[in-house]
């Protein structure tokens, strides 16, 4: 029977016998790979964390590029301090809504008082300057009514109409009575008092006209607007009221000083 080699290894789990001499170099590496196998791996220890970099201003501005978040809103919704209250007007002082109130009421009311007072004068008779109130009666005769209105003057049967007159006053005058002669003057006036035309004298005789005893009569003043744009303006008020001045005298011939003043009759805007 052979003999085993020398070079055998001996079993596993068995202590070789170390190498007194140290000559096999190989066997010490057979051995450290068993130990090896049987000793557990230690652990590994963990990473050290990386250190933050130094440089502060780069890391604040990539906070600064980033939204802030819901949690950042919240809080900035639940710190913020709740809305002040109006103030309070001081006592004394007066909010602007209710100045303009009484300035609009002051002219409303101011506005009424004028309409009031223009509409009582036109209820006025005489020489008033608004409405006649009629009958006027006077000395020698008694006007009953007056009509008057615009028209163009008629070339062939109006007299004494200057040509650049486009639109004249003319007013239909009626008496209703009188007792005895006398005379009715009339004078057409313009806004400003002024005498427009020539003044026109009819005798009177027991309350009608003379000659021919009718008591109507068609006045018309020998002037007016020389643009019938003028009426326009007259309607709208640019342009004031014009008057028919009536006065009674003694006669026709009588001096201006004999006559006084009956009626004062404004103009109307209707135009004819």
């Amino acid at each position: 029977m052979a003999a085993p080699p020398e070079d055998s290894p001996a079993p596993r789990g068995r202590d070789p016998k170390p190498d007194p001499a140290g000559t096999d170099p190989e066997g010490d590496d057979f051995w450290d790979l068993a130990d090896e196998a049987d000793t557990p791996p230690a652990a590994e220890e963990p990473a050290a964390p990386e250190s933050a970099p130094e440089s502060a201003p780069e890391s604040a501005g990539e906070d600064a590029d980033e939204p802030p978040g819901p949690e950042a809103a919240g809080e900035a919704v639940e710190t913020a301090a709740p809305a002040a209250a109006p103030a309070a007007p001081e006592p004394g002082s007066m909010s602007r809504s209710v100045f303009f109130a009484i300035l609009i009421g002051m002219f409303l009311i101011i506005a009424g008082v004028v309409v009031f007072l223009s509409f009582a004068l036109e209820g006025l008779g005489g020489t008033s300057g608004g409405k006649v109130k009629f009958p006027v009666e006077g000395e020698r005769v008694t006007l009953a009514a007056a009509e008057t209105y615009w028209r163009k003057p008629d070339r062939e049967k109006d007299t004494g109409v200057v040509f650049s007159a486009r639109i004249i006053p003319v007013s239909s005058i009626e008496l209703g009575g009188g007792q005895g002669s006398g005379a009715l003057r009339f004078f057409f006036e313009n806004d400003r008092g002024v005498t427009i035309g020539d003044p026109l004298t009819f005798a009177v005789a027991d309350g009608t006209f003379v000659p021919g005893g009718e008591r109507r009569l068609e006045v018309h003043a020998t002037n007016g607007f020389d643009d019938i744009g003028d009426h326009a303006a007259y309607v709208t008020d640019q342009i004031g009221t014009w008057h028919l001045v009536v006065k009674e005298g003694p006669g026709p011939r009588a001096v201006g000083s004999e006559f006084k003043e009956l009626a004062r009759i404004p103009i109307s805007k209707q135009l004819r």
